[in-house]
Formats: structure tokens, C-alpha cells, sequence
């Protein structure tokens, strides 16, 4: 039982006005434990959006979501940025950017260097290949926004036999 569940079941109430969160806070007036059990709902729905657009990415560009979001980010920002400017950009600790960057490096997708600016921090670098590969999972990203019927032949077979 989820902790949410376990706290609607309980009764207990997350307010001092009756069990309700005021108007100024979420504007619906409804029990906290309705809305933490919404909450979690979406929350599940948007990992498991997260999980097939992974996986179809994966399938028809060769590249993660979490990787896609380090190309992504380097290219809006002129092909370069500090590691706490990119672990800031998508989401996640410096460790877990560094991580991801070495991975990337790795397959030859970014470059890493001291920074120009001051030479302390570590800077990446988008390559050519990076880019490239930046460009053909943007084109599956994107047609994954239109629909997932629209993936078609991008690179293997339909989407629907992926997600």
C-alpha cells in the first residue's frame, strides 16, 4: 500500500481548516489525501510517459532520453556548457551530470575541457557526431509529440511494437 493510499485510509487530514486546503494553495478546497493520491497518479503516468519515450529513442536513434536532454541542452546553449549548468538543465545532481557526461563522452559525443572562462570548472563540448545524432533523435522526439502512429520507419519498425 502506497503512502498516499495508507493516509486516505487513515482520515487524517494535512490542514487546520477541516481537512481542506484553502483556495490560495491549489484553489479546489479538496482533501489533502485526494489530492496526494492525483498527485501520484500523474506522477506514475508521467515516468511511464518518460520510460517509452526512453525506450523509443533508444530504438530508433540509439540514444536514452537522459542522454538526448545533454545533447539537447548543449546545443541550445552554442555547444558548450559547465556540468552544473547541464545537471541544472535536466534534472538531475552534479554527480549523476558527470555520470551522464562520461557516458557521452565515451561514444564520442561530447568532448570534455577546462573551462575558458576561468579554467577551473570542466566544460563539454558537443562534437560533430553528437550533433548529428542530436538531430535524428529530435526528429523522433518530436514526431513522438505529434503521436506515437507517426514513427514510422525513422529507423526500425513501427513505435507501437516498441512502447
Amino acid at each position: 500500500m502506497s503512502i498516499a493510499q495508507r493516509y486516505i485510509r487513515s482520515g487524517v487530514r494535512g490542514s487546520d481548516r477541516g481537512g481542506r486546503i484553502g483556495s490560495s494553495a491549489i484553489g479546489s478546497g479538496a482533501p489533502v489525501g485526494i489530492l496526494m493520491a492525483e498527485m501520484t497518479r500523474r506522477l506514475r503516468e508521467a515516468r511511464l510517459l518518460e520510460v517509452r519515450i526512453d525506450r523509443c529513442l533508444l530504438a530508433f536513434a540509439g540514444v536514452r532520453l537522459s542522454d538526448y536532454l545533454v545533447l539537447d541542452t548543449l546545443a541550445a546553449r552554442r555547444g558548450r556548457a559547465r556540468i552544473g549548468a547541464l545537471a541544472d538543465a535536466v534534472g538531475m545532481s552534479k554527480s549523476c551530470a558527470s555520470h551522464l557526461v562520461g557516458r557521452v563522452e565515451g561514444r564520442g559525443l561530447v568532448t570534455c575541457c577546462a573551462a575558458v572562462v576561468d579554467g577551473r570548472g570542466i566544460e563539454v563540448r558537443l562534437t560533430d557526431q553528437g550533433a548529428r545524432l542530436r538531430e535524428t533523435a529530435t526528429e523522433v522526439y518530436g514526431r513522438l509529440a505529434l503521436g506515437p502512429e507517426t514513427v514510422v520507419e525513422v529507423g526500425g519498425p513501427m513505435l507501437r511494437h516498441v512502447a
